[in-house]
């Protein structure tokens, strides 16, 4: 991602509002989240783009940096100026009246680890007569002449921002919950909105590395994954949860007490129902942030018991003698093709 326009990830203008980045996110999240897209490598790619465009155009300040320095920005960023990779340097002049008013002018480069080479690009630039400081420099005279170079390290930089992943579980997610986490050896106090989802993206402000300097703290961001679960599959807010009836319960009807996320409620199966109905119990699924609910969809199944007395097996025997219904034919009536004539229509 580091070399691709992250406006154009979100398909957004440069000058598109926090709120429209925002929303952009959302629908390019909800189209190409991986539980919506059965698992598709491209989808869950595209997805991790979106998500890593947004974390840094959704925040103000990271977005300001970006903007500035272009795909470079965390190395400056983080090292004021300082970074990893071939030697370069990015001169930004300042006008007279500016927001640097004094004249000053700003250098700032990339080390590859040779510092005698960057000297000599220095000296080769300005002349012989600098002092070199390290991090920043920011020149006094005339740039063609000689100069001299403040040191700027004695300014506070804020730390990195740190990301995490947290598994949470689907009642967590439903009914939010406080937990602790223990990062880089503190311990951290972490508190789960009810309605939590796969790919939420949670900010601890002042949780993530320290500053230098004296700078503070930058921040944590925990990308929230909601574990699988035993009983329902979620999709959407709807939840669904298969439900074993015996043949005698499908046949005559029964009720039956069903697990939800709210506690257990009764549940009537209709008399003759098949295996593969299925019965909705509304705003009984999961929840959003804003309090919606979803619904638990029941999928009825029937199943024979593992073990069948002597005299069940009679009874069944019994069954199958009277019975008079042949349930596969209008099945296999249904399936036949039907009979056409000679001429058909192209």
């Amino acid at each position: 991602m580091a070399e691709k326009d992250l406006y154009k990830v979100l398909g957004v203008d440069r000058k598109a509002t926090a709120k429209d980045i925002k929303k952009a996110y959302r629908k390019l999240a909800t189209k190409y989240h991986p539980d919506k897209n059965n698992g598709d490598k491209e989808s869950e790619k595209r997805f991790k783009a979106i998500s890593a465009a947004y974390d840094v155009l959704g925040n103000p300040e990271k977005r300001k940096q970006y903007d500035e320095f272009g795909p470079s920005w965390e190395y400056f960023a983080q090292n004021g100026g300082q970074g990893a990779g071939g030697p370069r340097h990015d001169h930004r002049e300042s006008s007279p009246g500016g927001s640097a008013a004094d004249g000053w002018q700003q250098f700032h480069w990339q080390s590859g680890g040779d510092q005698g080479n960057l000297d000599e690009i220095l000296k080769n630039i300005f002349g012989g007569g600098f002092q070199q400081g390290g991090g920043r420099f920011r020149s006094r005279e005339n740039p063609f002449g000689g100069m001299n170079f403040e040191n700027r390290q004695d300014i506070p930089y804020r730390g990195a921002d740190l990301e995490a992943a947290l598994e949470i579980t689907l009642e967590e997610a439903f009914e939010g919950t406080r937990t602790q986490i223990v990062l880089e050896g503190q311990a951290i106090n972490v508190e789960i909105p009810a309605g939590a989802y796969t790919g939420q993206k949670l900010r601890l402000a002042g949780k993530g590395a320290p500053g230098q300097g004296g700078g503070q703290r930058g921040d944590l961001y925990l990308n929230l994954r909601v574990a699988g679960h035993p009983l329902y599959r979620l999709e959407g807010l709807d939840l669904h949860l298969d439900l074993p009836v015996t043949p005698a319960e499908a046949v005559l009807g029964t009720e039956v007490t069903v697990p939800t996320l709210k506690g257990n409620v009764a549940l009537k199966v209709p008399a003759g129902s098949n295996s593969g109905k299925v019965l909705r119990l509304k705003n009984l699924g999961m929840r959003d942030r804003k309090g919606n609910l979803g619904n638990l969809l029941v999928h009825l199944k029937i199943l024979l018991p593992d073990v069948l007395s002597s005299r069940e097996k009679e009874l069944y025997a019994e069954l199958s003698k009277i019975g008079s219904q042949d349930v596969r034919q209008k099945a296999f009536v249904n399936a036949r093709p039907k009979k056409r004539g000679k001429t058909r229509a192209a």
